[in-house]
């Protein structure tokens, strides 16, 4: 059961942390007046207001996700449309609206839950262990305080818990979970014989008039985008690694950090855990008396553990829980472990899972070295400090300097020693954020070098950070207005693509006589050996083909069909349906995978009536869903 509640904390993190954590870039700073701010509310949600920043971050870390899961496709402007812009609001509004009723019915997470699930997420950690200078980079990078992001978290760990409550009310029939059964697990015997495109394209021919044709009538297909010649400069603390510390500052700051250079303290334990049950004195006077027996006869314990623990993923092993540090168990049996030396038996130690006795059997870590084996670390931790102290202190200067002298980069070049970038052919769609390019000029770079100021007044742009303690500023060297790319230049393209079109078409009309030969005078000859597909698993054969094969009434097999696919066309035999045998375990799997769809449509109906109950207002027309802002406006037209 503990073993069980430290697994929780991971699921716990993994849905918590996992979104925030993709936030770690930041992608510059908006800035409003409070005032106005809040007299410009986007929205309101009983009586709370949603402002025009809260709205701007989650668009950042919205971008952020897409820029990271759709790599080169990317486009800056992806969320610059009112339906992007509608979804932001509308999930800002759930949440706030879900908010209000935790707080009705009472859900609380405990403040020690949330810092356990921070110390659990991977993205601050090292090496498996909590890195406090991770936690604290990121709440830089966020501009959060501990006790703010702590409860965030505590808010967003009980909204999970509302919309688990909700899902979990959402049951799935048995007739139903068969349905999905069949859907995705019926499988054909099928025989292809393919005509693909490529064995056709001998035989097309395209003229330069059909490709000078084809380019009049889609000039829109060949507009070079419009681009740029840009120069950048960065800012780092790693120019500012220069500092060497003396003797004495090594000793001073050995002595006064001497705890953070120990190995970290872990405890090897044991635990029997004696269940509340349905009497709890009783099952504490229990926990009392076998603690004194073991206390007497310690070699029973693993014995004991075995027959009497309610943790039985821990019962099998004699109780051993293995190697931890702190924050990996609840703050209870922690502090009794930790209190405890090697060899003592503690308890009963109450939690919420009932009554533990403990009995530690090893311990490590904690010790500190001597001054000699922690010099190089020392010098390079004291050389970080320098360098991102003379980097703060740097930081104000270059970005004063680059927007009071705008006209050129080379005063904080000279003055920093910074080696200018220059990069051509920079778009508005940007750069993959895995690039070298992408690190420094991501989308808020971007739009500023897209800017009247920065194109027509050729000025720099303001100082970005573009990562924690990452300063960017760049200029446009030359703008190159989109323009309509000459035909001589796209001839071989637009021909390739003809070619492509028509190879296709005579492999689609070779497979529609092949099929009406077959309709009429079945034959196997030219098929390839029969195999057995289905959704779940295809045997590398496109969906298109798949969905084709199974739309088949089982009842009118064995059949010919047709389907044209990306390649060409295909012709298909279908010989024989089954559908696998449905076991009560595959069957409640199938229904918990419904069952969380319908929750899901359930949980949005819900919150769709409680943002109407709560009277939730969106003041601006430009952030309503497509359909809700043409009926508005209809309705004031009416009027």
């Amino acid at each position: 059961m503990l073993q069980g509640f430290r697994n929780h904390k991971r699921w716990m993190m993994a849905i918590i942390i996992g979104p925030i954590s993709i936030a770690f870039v930041a992608t510059g700073v908006y800035s409003y007046s409070r005032s106005n701010a809040e007299d410009n509310a986007l929205a309101v949600v009983d009586g709370s207001k949603i402002l025009p920043e809260q709205f701007d971050q989650a668009k950042r870390e919205q971008l952020e996700r897409l820029r990271q899961q759709m790599g080169d496709s990317f486009k800056s402007d992806i969320l610059d449309n009112q339906e992007a812009r509608a979804a932001i609001l509308g999930r800002l509004i759930a949440e706030r609206a879900l908010g209000v009723e935790v707080a009705k019915e009472g859900i609380v997470v405990s403040r020690d839950t949330a810092i356990s699930v921070i110390k659990n997420a991977g993205a601050f950690q090292i090496n498996g262990k909590f890195d406090p200078e991770l936690y604290k980079r990121f709440l830089a990078s966020q501009g959060k305080t501990d006790e703010g992001f702590v409860a965030e978290l505590q808010r967003s760990l009980a909204n999970e818990i509302m919309v688990d409550n909700l899902q979990a009310t959402s049951p799935i029939g048995r007739a139903t979970a068969e349905q999905l059964n069949r859907l995705f697990r019926e499988r054909r015997e099928v025989r292809l014989y393919a005509f693909p495109a490529a064995q056709f394209l001998s035989q097309v021919k395209v003229s330069d008039a059909e490709a000078q044709s084809y380019y009049d009538g889609h000039k829109k297909e060949f507009v070079s985008p419009e681009s740029e010649k840009v120069q950048y400069v960065v800012l780092t603390p790693d120019q500012f690694k220069t500092a060497k510390p003396s003797e004495q500052d090594l000793k001073t700051y050995y002595e006064q950090n001497a705890k953070k250079f120990a190995a970290p303290e872990e405890r090897r334990a044991s635990h029997i855990l004696i269940g509340f049950g349905s009497d709890e004195k009783a099952a504490q006077k229990k926990a009392e008396d076998l603690v004194a027996e073991l206390k007497a006869h310690p070699d029973k314990f693993a014995a004991e553990a075995r027959s009497l623990s309610t943790d039985k993923g821990s019962a099998a092993n004699g109780g051993d829980l293995g190697w931890f540090g702190r924050g990996a168990m609840v703050p209870e049996f922690e502090k009794a472990v930790f209190a405890a030396k090697k060899g003592e038996i503690v308890g009963p130690v109450k939690t919420q899972y009932g009554f533990h006795i403990i009995c530690v059997t090893d311990t490590r870590g904690g010790e500190v070295p001597p001054l000699e084996k922690v010099r190089s670390r020392i010098e390079a931790e004291y050389g970080q400090q320098m360098a991102q102290k003379k980097f703060a202190e740097a930081a104000d200067n270059f970005t004063n300097t680059v927007y009071e002298q705008p006209d050129s980069l080379q005063p904080v070049i000279d003055r920093y020693g910074l080696k200018p970038v220059e990069v051509d052919n920079v778009t508005k769609n940007g750069f993959s954020p895995q690039s070298e390019q992408g690190k420094y000029l991501n989308a808020h770079v971007i739009d500023l070098l897209f800017s009247s100021e920065a194109v027509n007044e050729k000025k720099n742009i303001q100082a970005i950070e573009v990562s924690p303690n990452v300063l960017v500023s760049a200029r446009v060297l030359e703008h190159r207005p989109s323009a309509q790319i000459p035909f001589e230049q796209v001839k071989d393209k637009i021909v390739s693509k003809l070619k492509s079109e028509a190879a296709l078409a005579a492999a689609k009309s070779a497979g529609e006589k092949k099929l009406a030969e077959l309709k009429k005078s079945p034959s196997d000859a030219g098929f390839t050996p029969a195999v057995w597909v289905s959704r779940q698993e295809p045997m590398g054969l496109p969906p298109e083909l798949v969905n084709a094969q199974l739309r088949v009434p089982a009842g009118k097999l064995p059949a010919f069909i047709g389907t044209q696919v990306a390649g060409g066309y295909v012709v298909s035999r279908i010989n024989a349906s089954k559908v696998p045998e449905f076991t009560d375990d595959e069957r409640k799997s199938a229904s918990a995978q419904l069952a969380k769809l319908h929750g899901a449509a359930e949980t949005q109906a819900y919150l769709e009536a409680l943002e109407q109950k709560l009277g939730t207002k969106i003041n601006n027309k430009d952030y309503l869903p497509p359909k809700k802002a043409e009926a508005a406006a209809s309705s004031k037209a009416a009027r």
